[in-house]
């Protein structure tokens, strides 16, 4: 077992698709790479907390053949407290800073992109999370559930949009627990 950490460019100096982008190269990087590190290439998942939910779930609507890799590449993912629905953003002050335009909305937005495929999603969130989060999560796993793909979701009581992460710094946590179950499936 391993863990990569991915870092990626933010805007404004790059967009929300180069940051997709940038994400997919570290999965085919690490998936290239996985055996080499003692990893098994087939038990890759993708985690990430708010905007890394965000490219944790676009990740699992990959197609990953197009990267000369299996289609199904990513065993699991789990979006962590994430945006699947880029509009809102479009619609705060924010989008001075992160310039998202109406293609980028559609194309980058998991809500909008969603397919059926073989990879297992586990949508976490916290109890205290902020409701945009909450609503945003609920919508996703009930839409990636009716697109017949596995899903479950995992509610951290007491936890909030910035404490949530907290959960994977134990190895006994529901977080760490589920993660690992899903990487065994």
């Amino acid at each position: 077992m391993g863990v990569a950490n991915v870092t990626y460019d933010l805007c404004p100096d790059v967009t929300i698709s180069e940051i997709v982008r940038q994400t997919r190269a570290a999965v085919v990087c690490a998936t290239r790479n996985a055996e080499a590190m003692g990893c098994d290439p087939q038990r890759i998942i993708l985690m990430g907390h708010s905007a890394g939910g965000h490219l944790a779930a676009m990740g699992a609507l990959t197609d990953w053949s197009m990267f000369g890799l299996p289609a199904n590449a990513l065993k699991g993912v789990v979006p962590i407290s994430g945006i699947f629905d880029l509009e809102p953003m479009a619609l705060t002050d924010s989008q001075a800073h992160i310039r998202l335009s109406d293609s980028e909305v559609r194309w980058q937005s998991p809500l909008r992109v969603l397919r059926k495929v073989e990879t297992q999603c586990l949508t976490v969130w916290g109890g205290d999370e902020l409701s945009g989060y909450v609503e945003q999560s609920r919508e996703f796993t009930a839409a990636w559930r009716e697109a017949g793909n596995l899903g479950e979701t995992l509610v951290v009581t007491g936890k909030h949009h910035f404490d949530v992460m907290d959960e994977l710094m134990s190895p006994h946590s529901a977080v760490v627990s589920a993660t690992f179950k899903m990487a065994i499936r």
